[in-house]
């Protein structure tokens, strides 16, 4: 628990003040976007291998930097009207496809290209979301929020499961989860809501009302997100995707709820209006 509030105190304002940087042209946050797909690819690419399923790595992480930077140039150049990340994630799918004919062994061919798809979508596609809900008009304080709602439910969940959980979900996925996790991470996200709102309420206009069912809503989205890895790490018996951050598992430990939350929270305030494309 020590290692853990430790890489929290200081990996936290790290984070924020990338997410919350003018620096030009959204540099420093695209580096870290990077950086992650990196370090996530090696441990999907890693599950997968203890699953037998043996993908090229290389073709992987090259195809999910060239779909971030395709992200990246679009928002930077919107005259290209072309969806590269979109083009890229297609193309790199094709070739894999092209690659498959010249193996010797067809018998794992759909089980490879499955995986090589769903490590393409479920990291560089999902994460482009990222930077995509930053180059917003006011972007930067709604992925502060988001991020800090994400943050605060992974807190409040973990700690009040530890110190008030006594019932157990019964999920197979996840069996430590408790009712008093659920319970404290859809009050902590609320709070984050209200609080980022409150900070930032020159920018974040909503009501409280909308706060609360936002703090709800994306509250029970990211305890979802973290089922999700749950599953997956399930499916090839290991309790973390990898011992890269001390008292949290791997990169995957940590930014899970990520993944599927902030993408759905950027449908939400493009939708709703509250944010204008």
């Amino acid at each position: 628990m020590k290692n853990r509030i430790i890489i929290g105190v200081i990996g936290i304002p790290i984070i924020l003040f990338i997410i919350l940087s003018n620096i030009v042209w959204h540099i420093p946050f695209l580096i870290f976007l990077i950086i992650f797909n990196f370090l996530a690819i090696n441990e999907m690419h890693h599950m997968f291998s203890l699953k037998g399923i043996q993908i090229q790595k290389e073709i992987l992480l090259v195809a999910g930097l060239l779909m971030i930077l395709g992200m990246y140039v679009n928002i930077s150049f919107p005259e290209i009207r072309l969806d590269l990340r979109q083009a890229i994630f297609i193309l790199a799918i094709i070739l894999y496809l092209v690659l498959m004919i010249f193996k010797k062994d067809y018998k794992a061919v759909i089980p490879v290209i499955s995986a090589y798809c769903f490590i393409l979508f479920y990291i560089p596609y999902l994460s482009s979301y990222f930077l995509l809900l930053r180059s917003l008009p006011l972007g930067k304080y709604y992925l502060f929020l988001i991020v800090l709602l994400i943050w605060c439910n992974d807190s409040a969940a973990y700690f009040s499961g530890m110190w008030l959980g006594r019932k157990k979900l019964n999920i197979k996925a996840s069996p430590n989860k408790t009712y008093a996790g659920v319970y404290g991470g859809l009050i902590a996200s609320v709070i984050a809501v209200i609080t980022a709102g409150f900070i930032f309420r020159e920018y974040i206009i909503m009501s409280f009302f909308q706060k609360i069912i936002i703090g709800v809503v994306f509250g029970f989205i990211v305890i979802g997100s973290d089922l999700v890895e749950s599953i997956l790490k399930r499916s090839v018996n290991i309790k973390d995707s990898k011992g890269l951050l001390p008292g949290h598992g791997g990169i995957l430990d940590v930014f899970d709820g990520w993944l599927v939350t902030i993408p759905l929270f950027y449908f939400y305030i493009t939708i709703s209006g509250l944010v204008k494309i």
